[in-house]
């Protein structure tokens, strides 16, 4: 019977005090299941300031596979025999040193000892296992190793600072693979643990546009992008860091068809290098890193000049107001490319622009941007035997300069042979080479 009588006096109780207070009550349970949900929302930006120190979460733009993973990211699993400067030269790495014989032929690397795969089982030659058409590499013992080639290449050493691999991204390097997130074969994310003491957990996301990534930071999924081309007002957070950075390893170019009749001339192609504006980025001079150990900086320039690219058309007799030129490019270029074909209008040649998804087969002008190559060799994107070499572009004498400075050993010759192959790619102009691009690094 107590408890029956303590049972009716505590709802009479509450009976009375939600009569009282009801209305209190309601308003601070929805009030509270509001902030409740508004946290749930904010959570990943409100927490993401306090755990930074153990995982920093990146956004990487592009499509990648797990055998696809970017440079940067392969470098921090893995180390190739060498690496590069920043002349782009070959320096030691897991190989101490080598030395070339047979007049390049043959390459003998010698290993360091004593390093140790992510799986705990020692490096030695025989796990080289770089997949090169034409090159054979034979361990002579666990700390040597010799690499046979059917013909003469100088760039190998540079080729060889790519990272090694095991099956499964099993590498050498400060970090290894912790998860990855597959969709089909596509790279979701992967996350890396360091192999060494102080460094933070890295998660790398992939997004497929760069909107895309911005989103993803907004709402709080990562806390870095890496190389994005616009700042979208980020410089104005107050928790934000908007660091930029240009690079000189890629180029932003103007691919010329040459093949089509309006272009074969090279004065053609010159009088319209002439018209084209300057733009803010750092200007490019040349087909090669500006940091390179073989840059050449008096190559011909080509400066904003109307009246210079009239003449040149005048001195050749060349009617411009039958010419019709489409320039392709992709939307990240659309504002320059509109500039360019605004010059060329003025010149008197109609000029449209298409922007692209994917590369074009085909095209009159083509603006894109291109890594540069670490060694000076670039026999694949001018010689003329090659597929790749999109502009369709021959010459003789550049194409002995490539041929030559592949087979030649002896820096000093290559230098001489590749300041000259600067010299006249630019003067024949099969491509202007615009700037090097201003990227963005953001970080919360």
């Amino acid at each position: 019977m107590k408890i029956f009588r303590r049972l009716r006096l505590f709802f009479w109780f509450l009976k009375a005090f939600i009569g009282k207070h009801g209305q209190i009550c309601l308003s601070g349970f929805v009030a509270g299941f509001l902030i409740f949900l508004l946290l749930i929302k904010l959570y990943p930006i409100l927490i993401s300031p306090f755990t930074s120190w153990r995982t920093k979460k990146i956004a990487i733009v592009g499509t990648y596979t797990p055998t696809t993973l970017p440079s940067y990211i392969q470098t921090l699993l893995s180390m190739g025999l060498t690496s590069l400067d920043q002349t782009g030269e070959a320096i030691p790495s897991l190989a101490t040193h080598w030395e070339a014989k047979d007049e390049g032929k043959v390459y003998i690397f010698n290993l360091k000892s004593g390093l140790y795969w992510h799986d705990g089982t020692p490096f030695v030659a025989s796990d080289v296992n770089y997949n090169l058409k034409g090159v054979k590499f034979e361990p002579i013992s666990e700390e040597v190793l010799k690499v046979v080639l059917k013909e003469p290449f100088s760039p190998l050493p540079s080729i060889l600072a790519r990272p090694i691999f095991k099956r499964g991204l099993v590498g050498l390097g400060p970090y290894k693979v912790k998860k990855l997130k597959l969709k089909g074969d596509k790279l979701q994310s992967i996350s890396l643990t360091p192999t060494l003491a102080n460094l933070p957990l890295l998660e790398f996301k992939f997004y497929p546009t760069e909107a895309a990534a911005i989103t993803a930071f907004k709402l709080g999924e990562v806390d870095i992008l890496e190389r994005i081309s616009q700042t979208n007002n980020f410089s104005s957070w107050p928790t934000v860091s908007v660091t930029p950075q240009t690079y000189f390893n890629f180029n932003v170019i103007l691919f010329y068809n040459t093949q089509l009749p309006f272009l074969q001339k090279r004065a053609v192609r010159q009088a319209l290098a002439f018209a084209i504006p300057s733009f803010p980025e750092e200007k490019s001079s040349g087909p090669l890193n500006p940091n390179s150990w073989a840059y050449n900086s008096r190559v011909k320039v080509y400066s904003p000049n109307q009246e210079l690219a009239k003449s040149l058309f005048t001195k050749e007799g060349l009617a411009t107001a039958s010419a019709e030129l489409t320039i392709s490019t992709f939307h990240s270029f659309l504002t320059y490319t509109q500039m360019i074909a605004s010059s060329w209008e003025n010149l008197g040649i109609k000029t449209n622009v298409r922007v692209e998804n994917t590369l074009p087969a085909s095209f009159d002008v083509l603006l894109v941007i291109q890594e540069i190559p670490a060694d000076p060799d670039q026999y694949h994107l001018w010689h003329s035997t090659q597929d790749t070499n999109i502009t369709g572009f021959a010459s003789p004498k550049i194409d002995k300069l490539l041929e030559d400075g592949r087979r030649t050993v002896d820096k000093e010759k290559r230098l001489q042979i590749y300041q000259d192959f600067q010299r006249y790619l630019v003067e024949e102009a099969p491509a202007i080479f615009l700037y090097h691009p201003k990227l963005y690094t953001v970080e919360r």
